[in-house]
Protein backbone atom coordinates (compact mmCIF):
# COMPACT_ATOMS: atom_id res chain seq x y z
CA UNK A 1 0.00 0.00 0.00
CA UNK A 2 1.66 3.52 -1.42
CA UNK A 3 -0.62 5.68 0.58
CA UNK A 4 -2.08 7.99 -2.06
CA UNK A 5 -5.16 8.74 -2.53
CA UNK A 6 -6.21 7.66 -6.23
CA UNK A 7 -8.07 10.38 -8.30
CA UNK A 8 -11.11 7.53 -8.14
CA UNK A 9 -11.20 6.81 -4.64
CA UNK A 10 -12.53 9.16 -1.83
CA UNK A 11 -11.09 9.94 1.52
CA UNK A 12 -13.19 7.78 3.96
CA UNK A 13 -12.84 4.54 1.88
CA UNK A 14 -9.31 5.14 1.72
CA UNK A 15 -9.24 5.79 5.36
CA UNK A 16 -10.74 2.38 5.86
CA UNK A 17 -8.32 0.72 3.66
CA UNK A 18 -5.76 2.17 6.11
CA UNK A 19 -6.83 0.83 9.07
CA UNK A 20 -8.07 -2.42 7.60
CA UNK A 21 -4.41 -3.00 6.91
CA UNK A 22 -2.49 -1.64 9.71
CA UNK A 23 -5.29 -3.66 12.01
CA UNK A 24 -5.87 -0.40 13.73
CA UNK A 25 -9.03 1.13 14.50
CA UNK A 26 -8.27 4.19 16.75
CA UNK A 27 -4.98 5.99 14.12
CA UNK A 28 -4.43 8.65 16.31
CA UNK A 29 -1.63 6.33 18.30
CA UNK A 30 0.54 7.16 14.65
CA UNK A 31 0.03 11.31 15.54
CA UNK A 32 2.75 13.09 16.46
CA UNK A 33 2.98 16.16 18.80
CA UNK A 34 5.21 18.38 19.77
CA UNK A 35 4.85 21.21 22.27
CA UNK A 36 0.59 20.61 22.46
CA UNK A 37 0.13 20.55 18.60
CA UNK A 38 -0.24 17.47 17.26
CA UNK A 39 0.11 15.88 12.81
CA UNK A 40 -1.46 12.77 11.58
CA UNK A 41 0.24 11.14 8.70
CA UNK A 42 -3.63 10.03 7.47
CA UNK A 43 -5.46 13.35 8.07
CA UNK A 44 -6.80 14.15 4.61
CA UNK A 45 -4.11 16.34 3.53
CA UNK A 46 -5.99 19.96 2.46
CA UNK A 47 -3.02 21.75 3.33
CA UNK A 48 0.04 21.59 1.07
CA UNK A 49 3.48 22.10 2.26
CA UNK A 50 5.55 23.66 -0.84
CA UNK A 51 8.32 21.57 -0.62
CA UNK A 52 11.61 23.89 -0.12
CA UNK A 53 15.16 22.72 -0.04
CA UNK A 54 16.80 23.64 2.97
CA UNK A 55 20.84 22.53 2.26
CA UNK A 56 22.40 21.38 -0.72
CA UNK A 57 24.12 18.48 -1.48
CA UNK A 58 27.47 18.75 -0.07
CA UNK A 59 29.40 16.44 2.36
CA UNK A 60 29.47 17.21 6.06
CA UNK A 61 32.30 17.43 7.99
CA UNK A 62 33.59 14.96 10.43
CA UNK A 63 34.46 16.42 13.55
CA UNK A 64 37.04 14.84 15.98
CA UNK A 65 35.61 14.49 19.54
CA UNK A 66 38.50 15.12 22.05
CA UNK A 67 38.08 14.86 25.76
CA UNK A 68 40.94 16.71 27.25
CA UNK A 69 40.07 14.88 30.47
CA UNK A 70 41.07 11.62 29.03
CA UNK A 71 42.91 12.19 25.75
CA UNK A 72 46.32 13.29 25.14
CA UNK A 73 48.04 14.91 22.21
CA UNK A 74 48.69 11.15 20.48
CA UNK A 75 44.91 10.70 20.55
CA UNK A 76 44.97 14.22 18.63
CA UNK A 77 47.10 13.24 15.88
CA UNK A 78 45.53 9.81 15.39
CA UNK A 79 42.11 12.06 14.99
CA UNK A 80 43.87 14.26 12.29
CA UNK A 81 45.77 10.86 10.38
CA UNK A 82 42.24 9.21 10.46
CA UNK A 83 41.16 12.56 8.28
CA UNK A 84 39.13 14.94 10.87
CA UNK A 85 39.40 18.44 9.62
CA UNK A 86 37.37 19.33 12.92
CA UNK A 87 38.76 19.03 16.42
CA UNK A 88 36.03 19.38 19.03
CA UNK A 89 38.00 20.32 22.36
CA UNK A 90 35.70 19.52 25.66
CA UNK A 91 36.82 19.14 29.06
CA UNK A 92 36.08 20.34 32.67
CA UNK A 93 39.10 21.08 34.15
CA UNK A 94 40.72 24.66 34.52
CA UNK A 95 44.14 24.04 33.72
CA UNK A 96 45.57 22.33 30.30
CA UNK A 97 48.96 22.26 28.93
CA UNK A 98 48.50 23.63 25.32
CA UNK A 99 52.32 23.25 23.98
CA UNK A 100 51.77 19.21 24.69
CA UNK A 101 48.15 19.04 23.15
CA UNK A 102 49.25 20.76 19.95
CA UNK A 103 52.69 19.88 19.52
CA UNK A 104 53.10 18.01 15.86
CA UNK A 105 49.82 19.51 14.56
CA UNK A 106 49.62 21.69 12.04
CA UNK A 107 46.70 24.06 12.82
CA UNK A 108 46.88 25.97 9.17
CA UNK A 109 43.87 23.44 7.90
CA UNK A 110 42.18 22.63 10.75
CA UNK A 111 38.70 24.33 12.64
CA UNK A 112 38.60 23.96 16.48
CA UNK A 113 35.21 23.63 18.09
CA UNK A 114 36.04 24.60 21.54
CA UNK A 115 33.67 23.23 24.26
CA UNK A 116 35.40 23.79 27.81
CA UNK A 117 33.76 24.38 31.05
CA UNK A 118 36.01 26.79 32.71
CA UNK A 119 36.44 30.13 31.77
CA UNK A 120 40.06 29.83 33.07
CA UNK A 121 40.66 27.08 30.41
CA UNK A 122 39.15 28.97 27.68
CA UNK A 123 41.21 32.51 28.23
CA UNK A 124 44.24 30.34 28.30
CA UNK A 125 43.39 28.67 24.76
CA UNK A 126 42.59 32.23 23.15
CA UNK A 127 45.92 33.36 24.29
CA UNK A 128 47.62 30.15 22.84
CA UNK A 129 46.19 30.45 19.81
CA UNK A 130 46.85 34.08 19.81
CA UNK A 131 50.76 33.78 20.36
CA UNK A 132 50.93 31.30 17.39
CA UNK A 133 51.14 34.16 15.08
CA UNK A 134 52.19 32.08 11.94
CA UNK A 135 49.23 30.19 12.03
CA UNK A 136 46.64 30.13 9.46
CA UNK A 137 43.63 28.52 11.84
CA UNK A 138 40.80 27.91 9.39
CA UNK A 139 38.52 28.85 12.34
CA UNK A 140 37.63 28.34 15.92
CA UNK A 141 33.94 28.54 17.62
CA UNK A 142 33.00 29.40 21.16
CA UNK A 143 29.77 29.19 23.02
CA UNK A 144 28.10 32.45 23.14
CA UNK A 145 27.88 32.80 27.01
CA UNK A 146 31.81 33.04 26.96
CA UNK A 147 32.03 35.41 23.99
CA UNK A 148 28.78 37.51 23.63
CA UNK A 149 30.93 40.05 26.02
CA UNK A 150 34.05 40.10 24.11
CA UNK A 151 33.80 42.64 21.88
CA UNK A 152 37.50 43.84 21.58
CA UNK A 153 40.50 42.18 21.33
CA UNK A 154 42.16 40.09 18.63
CA UNK A 155 39.75 37.10 18.97
CA UNK A 156 37.26 38.55 16.25
CA UNK A 157 39.53 39.60 13.54
CA UNK A 158 42.37 37.13 13.54
CA UNK A 159 40.20 33.89 12.06
CA UNK A 160 38.61 34.64 8.82
CA UNK A 161 36.23 31.90 9.72
CA UNK A 162 35.50 32.19 13.33
CA UNK A 163 32.53 30.71 14.20
CA UNK A 164 32.11 33.35 16.94
CA UNK A 165 28.26 32.97 17.67
CA UNK A 166 27.44 29.70 19.07
CA UNK A 167 24.80 28.25 21.01
CA UNK A 168 23.40 24.94 21.37
CA UNK A 169 19.39 23.29 21.68
CA UNK A 170 18.28 19.84 22.16
CA UNK A 171 15.72 18.30 20.88
CA UNK A 172 13.62 18.46 24.70
CA UNK A 173 13.80 22.51 23.56
CA UNK A 174 9.83 23.27 23.28
CA UNK A 175 8.86 26.46 21.51
CA UNK A 176 9.41 28.90 24.14
CA UNK A 177 13.04 27.87 24.91
CA UNK A 178 14.13 28.01 21.33
CA UNK A 179 12.48 31.15 21.18
CA UNK A 180 15.08 32.57 23.98
CA UNK A 181 17.54 31.31 21.75
CA UNK A 182 17.33 33.24 19.11
CA UNK A 183 16.12 36.27 20.96
CA UNK A 184 19.75 36.06 23.07
CA UNK A 185 21.64 35.61 19.51
CA UNK A 186 19.33 38.14 17.87
CA UNK A 187 20.15 40.85 21.26
CA UNK A 188 24.14 39.34 20.71
CA UNK A 189 24.70 40.16 16.95
CA UNK A 190 22.80 43.82 17.59
CA UNK A 191 25.61 44.12 20.66
CA UNK A 192 28.27 43.08 18.47
CA UNK A 193 27.32 45.34 15.58
CA UNK A 194 28.71 48.50 17.50
CA UNK A 195 32.60 47.17 16.91
CA UNK A 196 32.14 44.62 14.36
CA UNK A 197 31.08 44.34 10.60
CA UNK A 198 27.40 42.80 11.00
CA UNK A 199 27.75 40.85 7.55
CA UNK A 200 30.68 39.30 8.99
CA UNK A 201 29.06 38.42 12.23
CA UNK A 202 26.13 36.92 10.67
CA UNK A 203 28.46 34.82 8.29
CA UNK A 204 30.12 33.99 11.91
CA UNK A 205 26.91 31.96 12.92
CA UNK A 206 26.68 28.43 14.09
CA UNK A 207 24.57 26.04 16.17
CA UNK A 208 25.02 22.82 17.79
CA UNK A 209 22.39 20.71 18.07
CA UNK A 210 21.97 17.35 20.74
CA UNK A 211 19.76 15.12 19.16
CA UNK A 212 17.35 12.62 20.88
CA UNK A 213 16.26 9.31 20.07
CA UNK A 214 13.50 10.96 18.25
CA UNK A 215 14.79 10.77 14.86
CA UNK A 216 11.66 12.16 12.88
CA UNK A 217 11.52 15.17 15.80
CA UNK A 218 15.71 15.71 14.67
CA UNK A 219 15.08 16.06 10.98
CA UNK A 220 12.36 18.93 11.51
CA UNK A 221 14.62 20.27 14.05
CA UNK A 222 17.67 20.97 12.08
CA UNK A 223 15.30 21.97 8.84
CA UNK A 224 13.30 24.58 11.20
CA UNK A 225 15.84 25.83 12.34
CA UNK A 226 17.46 26.67 8.95
CA UNK A 227 13.78 28.11 8.10
CA UNK A 228 14.04 30.48 11.49
CA UNK A 229 17.40 31.85 10.27
CA UNK A 230 16.60 32.69 7.28
CA UNK A 231 12.93 34.56 8.87
CA UNK A 232 15.30 36.39 11.63
CA UNK A 233 17.43 37.42 8.74
CA UNK A 234 14.70 38.52 5.99
CA UNK A 235 12.78 40.17 9.38
CA UNK A 236 16.15 42.42 9.66
CA UNK A 237 16.35 43.38 6.23
CA UNK A 238 19.74 41.53 5.24
CA UNK A 239 20.20 38.90 2.42
CA UNK A 240 18.96 35.34 3.40
CA UNK A 241 21.09 33.61 0.21
CA UNK A 242 24.80 34.00 1.67
CA UNK A 243 24.91 33.89 4.84
CA UNK A 244 23.68 30.12 5.54
CA UNK A 245 23.28 29.18 9.49
CA UNK A 246 25.84 26.33 10.58
CA UNK A 247 24.38 23.61 12.06
CA UNK A 248 27.10 21.11 14.54
CA UNK A 249 25.05 17.75 15.90
CA UNK A 250 26.99 16.59 18.76
CA UNK A 251 25.53 12.81 19.31
CA UNK A 252 25.93 12.33 23.45
CA UNK A 253 26.73 8.75 24.70
CA UNK A 254 23.48 8.00 26.38
CA UNK A 255 23.43 9.34 29.60
CA UNK A 256 21.49 5.90 30.92
CA UNK A 257 24.34 3.94 29.55
CA UNK A 258 23.65 0.13 29.44
CA UNK A 259 22.48 -1.45 26.18
CA UNK A 260 21.32 1.04 24.40
CA UNK A 261 24.75 2.67 24.69
CA UNK A 262 26.39 1.63 21.16
CA UNK A 263 26.71 1.78 17.35
CA UNK A 264 23.41 0.78 16.86
CA UNK A 265 21.99 3.97 18.46
CA UNK A 266 24.89 6.29 17.50
CA UNK A 267 24.56 5.31 13.82
CA UNK A 268 20.33 5.37 13.77
CA UNK A 269 20.97 9.21 15.41
CA UNK A 270 23.66 9.77 12.23
CA UNK A 271 21.54 9.19 10.16
CA UNK A 272 18.66 11.37 11.18
CA UNK A 273 20.74 14.08 11.71
CA UNK A 274 22.89 13.86 8.20
CA UNK A 275 19.25 13.22 6.55
CA UNK A 276 18.28 16.69 8.54
CA UNK A 277 21.05 18.84 6.97
CA UNK A 278 23.54 19.02 9.43
CA UNK A 279 26.92 20.68 8.02
CA UNK A 280 29.29 18.79 11.41
CA UNK A 281 28.98 16.13 12.82
CA UNK A 282 30.51 14.83 16.27
CA UNK A 283 29.92 11.16 17.69
CA UNK A 284 31.00 10.43 21.20
CA UNK A 285 32.29 6.78 21.79
CA UNK A 286 30.39 4.97 24.24
CA UNK A 287 32.11 4.19 27.72
CA UNK A 288 33.15 0.48 26.60
CA UNK A 289 35.26 1.99 23.66
CA UNK A 290 37.36 3.64 26.30
CA UNK A 291 35.62 6.79 24.54
CA UNK A 292 38.15 6.55 21.63
CA UNK A 293 37.64 9.28 19.32
CA UNK A 294 38.57 7.32 16.60
CA UNK A 295 35.76 5.73 17.14
CA UNK A 296 33.06 8.09 15.56
CA UNK A 297 35.40 9.00 13.07
CA UNK A 298 35.41 6.04 11.55
CA UNK A 299 32.06 5.53 11.68
CA UNK A 300 31.16 8.28 10.13
CA UNK A 301 33.56 6.98 7.05
CA UNK A 302 31.56 4.19 6.51
CA UNK A 303 28.51 5.40 6.38
CA UNK A 304 29.98 8.76 3.86
CA UNK A 305 31.41 5.64 1.53
CA UNK A 306 27.97 3.67 1.82
CA UNK A 307 25.46 6.13 2.70
CA UNK A 308 26.02 8.84 -0.01
CA UNK A 309 24.15 11.34 2.15
CA UNK A 310 26.55 13.44 0.43
CA UNK A 311 24.95 13.16 -2.78
CA UNK A 312 21.58 13.93 -1.88
CA UNK A 313 19.95 17.51 -1.05
CA UNK A 314 16.75 17.40 1.70
CA UNK A 315 16.32 14.03 0.70
CA UNK A 316 12.76 13.97 2.82
CA UNK A 317 11.85 17.40 0.89
CA UNK A 318 8.40 16.72 0.51
CA UNK A 319 7.47 14.35 3.07
CA UNK A 320 3.91 15.56 4.70
CA UNK A 321 5.03 14.35 8.09
CA UNK A 322 8.61 16.08 8.00
CA UNK A 323 7.41 19.12 6.16
CA UNK A 324 4.29 19.56 8.28
CA UNK A 325 6.71 19.56 11.84
CA UNK A 326 9.26 22.03 10.67
CA UNK A 327 6.70 24.26 9.28
CA UNK A 328 4.81 23.96 13.11
CA UNK A 329 7.96 24.23 14.96
CA UNK A 330 8.83 27.53 12.47
CA UNK A 331 5.54 28.77 13.44
CA UNK A 332 4.96 28.20 17.15
CA UNK A 333 8.99 29.37 17.80
CA UNK A 334 8.48 32.39 15.61
CA UNK A 335 5.15 33.47 16.94
CA UNK A 336 7.40 33.19 20.96
CA UNK A 337 10.14 35.06 19.26
CA UNK A 338 7.51 37.94 17.99
CA UNK A 339 6.11 38.09 22.01
CA UNK A 340 9.76 38.39 23.23
CA UNK A 341 10.29 41.82 20.66
CA UNK A 342 6.84 43.20 21.87
CA UNK A 343 7.81 42.72 25.29
CA UNK A 344 11.44 44.54 24.70
CA UNK A 345 9.73 47.24 23.03
CA UNK A 346 7.34 47.52 25.79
Amino acid sequence: MDGVIRSNVDYPTWLEKVRSELKQGDLSTYDYIWDGARISPFEEKKLFFHPTCLKAATPWHIVADINLDLHTNKDLLESLQLGAGYIRLRGQKTDYDWNSLFQDVHLDWIEIQVDLQSSQANDALRKYLVMQKNTGLKGIWWNLPVMVNKTQGPYFSKFSAFKQLTFNFNHNDIAADLAAYWNHLARSIESLSLHHDPQQLISSVAIDYMPGDDLVLNICMIRAMRLLWMQLLWSAGLDDHHHPIYISAIIKNNPDGGKYDHMIRSSALAVGVLVGGVDALSIEAPERQHQNPAWGIKTQYIMREESFFQQIADPLKGSFVIEGLTKLIVEKVWAEYIKLQEEKIK
